[in-house]
This record gives C-alpha cells, sequence and structure tokens, in this order.
C-alpha cells in the first residue's frame, strides 16, 4: 500500500509542480509570434503540425533542418495559461512578500473563478525536424493537460473554517499525458483542369503521425471535505484516478493548398483525424507489474499540527487510508488534440504579408477547446532579412491571444523567436508561450 500511495503522491506532485515551473501543439517560434496564423507559409521543416500539402510549392527549400540549441538537443517551447489571476495580481498581492491582509485574501478570492483554479500547460520539445524536396519527417516530445483546484480550497487556506462545518474540496481534478510523436508529410501539385482554370497552384499532401504513450494521469473522480476542528482538522473522502505508461498511436493529416495568384494564397487540412493513444500496449510497469492501473481508495486523517510535523508522510497515509483497492485498468484510450485549420494569404507588398486562420479542434478536453478560434497576423520585412511578425487570435480555451516575434532570415540559415500572451496585455495577461528554433536551408 505505502508503494501504490507513493507512487501517485509522485505523479500529482511532479505534474503540478513541475507545470507550475513551465506550462496537435503548435508552439513554433514563428507560430506563436503569429498567434497560430500560419497555415499558409509553413515550407519545409515547418509545416509539420500544420499542412502537408505545403510541400507542393515550388518555394520550399531542396533541404531544411529544424532544430532548438543543437540537434536532438531541443529548446523547450511552452505555454502556460489560467483561467483567474494575471500577472499585476500574481506581482502586487500574492508574491510581493507582505503579510496578507483581510483586503488582500479577498481580492485574491475575487480573481479565482467559482469553478476553480485551472491551469492548462503545454510543453513541446523539437527533436529534429527535417524536409528533403517534398517530404518532411518530424521527431518530437510534447506534454499537456490541464489541472483544477476548488476555490474552495483556497477560502479554507486563507480564512479557514467553522468547526466541524464541511469544505468541499471534490472540484480537484487533474488531467496530463506525455507523449512522444514521429511525423511523415508528403504533398505535391496536382493538376485538375476545372480547378486550374481558376487557380495558379493546386497541392494535395498526406501525413502520419505515430505517438508513443509516455504516462497518462487522470483523477476520474474525487469525493473529498476538509472539516476544522479544536486541536487539527480532518481530511475524508473517496477518490478513483487512472495511470498508465507505454502506449501508442496513429493520427492522419491530409490538406489542400493553392496559389490563388501572385498575391493570395489559401488553404484547408484536416490534421490528427481518428488520432487515438492506446494505453498498456508497451508492457511497461506503472504498479505491480502492469502499464495501466485504476487505484481507487477511501481515506479519513485526523491531523493535527504536531502530529502532521513529527510523522512521515508514510505514517500519515497508514492511519488514514481506510480502504485501498489497485488493479489493472486493462487496454483504454485516450484523444490526442485533432483540428481543422482553413489559412488565408494575402502579399499586400513586397515585404508585407497578410494572414488569415480558422480553427476547430476537435475535443473539449486536456486544455484544448472545441470552439471556433479566428486568428490574423502581419508578416513585415523592412530588411529581407529581419522578419517583424504580430498577431492576435479571439476564441478557443485562450478566448484572446496575441504575438509578436523576429528573427535572423539569411539564405541558408534562420533564427526565430516568438513569445505571445493569452486574456490581456503585458501585466494584464493571464498566460504566456515562448519558443526559439534555428533551421539551416538549402
Amino acid at each position: 500500500m505505502k508503494n501504490k500511495i507513493k507512487i501517485i503522491i509522485i505523479i500529482m506532485t511532479v505534474l503540478f509542480f513541475s507545470n507550475i515551473c513551465f506550462g496537435q501543439l503548435l508552439l513554433s517560434p514563428k507560430s506563436i509570434s503569429l498567434a497560430n496564423s500560419f497555415a499558409t507559409q509553413s515550407r519545409g521543416a515547418d509545416v509539420i503540425g500544420w499542412n502537408p500539402a505545403n510541400l507542393g510549392f515550388d518555394n520550399n527549400p531542396k533541404f531544411s533542418m529544424n532544430f532548438g540549441f543543437l540537434p536532438f538537443v531541443p529548446f523547450p517551447s511552452l505555454s502556460l495559461g489560467n483561467n483567474s489571476i494575471n500577472f499585476h495580481n500574481w506581482n502586487v498581492d500574492i508574491l510581493s512578500g507582505k503579510e496578507l491582509t483581510e483586503k488582500d485574501k479577498k481580492n485574491i478570492l475575487g480573481y479565482i473563478e467559482n469553478s476553480g483554479f485551472n491551469i492548462s500547460p503545454q510543453m513541446q520539445l523539437d527533436l529534429l525536424n527535417i524536409s528533403f524536396g517534398r517530404w518532411a519527417l518530424g521527431l518530437g516530445v510534447e506534454i499537456f493537460g490541464e489541472q483544477n483546484i476548488p476555490k474552495s480550497l483556497f477560502n479554507f487556506m486563507f480564512n479557514g473554517n467553522e468547526f466541524d462545518v464541511p469544505v468541499d474540496i471534490s472540484d480537484v481534478d487533474i488531467e496530463m499525458q506525455s507523449i512522444g510523436k514521429l511525423s511523415l508529410y508528403h504533398g505535391r501539385e496536382i493538376n485538375i483542369p476545372q480547378i486550374n482554370d481558376y487557380v495558379k497552384t493546386l497541392n494535395i499532401g498526406f501525413g502520419i503521425n505515430y505517438f508513443f504513450g509516455g504516462i497518462y494521469a487522470d483523477i476520474k473522480q474525487m469525493d473529498a471535505r476538509i472539516i476544522s476542528q479544536k486541536d487539527g482538522f480532518l481530511i475524508d473522502g473517496h477518490a478513483i484516478a487512472k495511470v498508465a505508461a507505454g502506449g501508442s498511436g496513429f493520427g492522419l493529416d491530409f490538406g489542400v493548398a493553392s496559389q490563388i495568384n501572385d498575391k493570395m494564397y489559401a488553404n484547408i487540412s484536416l490534421n490528427n483525424i481518428f488520432s487515438k493513444i492506446n494505453w498498456g500496449n508497451m508492457d511497461l510497469d506503472v504498479i505491480d507489474g502492469e502499464s495501466t492501473q485504476k487505484i481507487e481508495y477511501s481515506f479519513s486523517m485526523e491531523l493535527g499540527s504536531s502530529e502532521f510535523l513529527d510523522d512521515d508522510i508514510d505514517s500519515l497515509f497508514d492511519k488514514g487510508v481506510e480502504r485501498d483497492t489497485s488493479y489493472a485498468a486493462g487496454k483504454f484510450q485516450s484523444t490526442y488534440p485533432g483540428n481543422l485549420t482553413i489559412g488565408f494569404q494575402y502579399n499586400m507588398l513586397d515585404n508585407l504579408e497578410f494572414y488569415g486562420n480558422l480553427r476547430k479542434y476537435f475535443i473539449n478536453d486536456f486544455g484544448f477547446s472545441n470552439s471556433f478560434i479566428i486568428s490574423g497576423a502581419l508578416n513585415y520585412s523592412p530588411i529581407n532579412w529581419l522578419p517583424l511578425r504580430a498577431g492576435i487570435a479571439i476564441g478557443g480555451n485562450e478566448k484572446f491571444k496575441w504575438g509578436i516575434g523576429t528573427g535572423l532570415d539569411f539564405k541558408r540559415y534562420e533564427m526565430n523567436i516568438g513569445f505571445s500572451q493569452y486574456q490581456g496585455v503585458f501585466n494584464w495577461a493571464k498566460g504566456f508561450s515562448f519558443s526559439f528554433s534555428q533551421t539551416i536551408k538549402f
């Protein structure tokens, strides 16, 4: 029982604190700086995650390679957002180091949504993306999900509670998964006379993604409460969690891209359609030799301050856990966030381009929303090797996003950096994304 409890504690603690430090993921620097209005512009190794049909255009490099610091030494592209507190609130009311007054506590509780404090972290590690001719290959690691801390728990921490009156903390929720992803894309130009009379170039493209499941953790049910007592407090409840290690799955990408005339491009893509990750088919251990586990336990712990400080974690749980059941969950599936993306590009000047995107994810889970996202962006190059990028997006889980970025774009080498914020601007934003990459091209 001690080993099972320790594993649960480790998983939940690592997930929570690692995501406080950080955050189909679209976290490349160009994508971030354009608020994800990148569907028509992606070329070469940049097409991974976007539209394979773009590989059919003649302005693709013959060879390109994207990487972070070095090939297979990635720069972590990060995204971290929440639904309640902006950077100004954090700095003034929470991280200032001052003793919280009743007014401060009231302000902080006022920021937090009634549904709870929700965090949606994402991290993308691109180990290597390369393109060669009409083909592209990508290899990377992704971690994403969401966590929710109930508002009642913050209220209890700040204000305590009347004796023997329960505080419901059943809205605690964690859902995370980490995967490796191997992608192969191909795109080419096609000739359909009935269509080519209206467009200059027409391409189609296909992609296949193979997923390596890393770790999956999900609190399926939580029924818990805290009760204040004269000499301490009581925590009791019932929880069911599902955890897994090792899995695999496939996803398919399909796209159509066109150059309408010398100034306009348009495309449409379906990314990761039919994508599922099958957990439990890699024979990796989670608990007791099983690769998938459903863990169910009931607990009732009376904790005084001295007892909490003196006893180690094993003895506390030994005293409190009334029923502990762990059994193989069997093979199960989780969803990878596929999407529909429609893109449009208009070259306003030789050095000024406008991009517009419409995106819809197919899931409402793991920190993604299935509501439509509309975005627009500008790419301006005052010097041919100095791109300046900016974009805004409305909709989705982030509701509002803006991004900026720049880089160096030489004939054989690119360096790009992108930054964006969510649900506000500067100190009034509630989240951010950041990414950096380098590209060699021939």
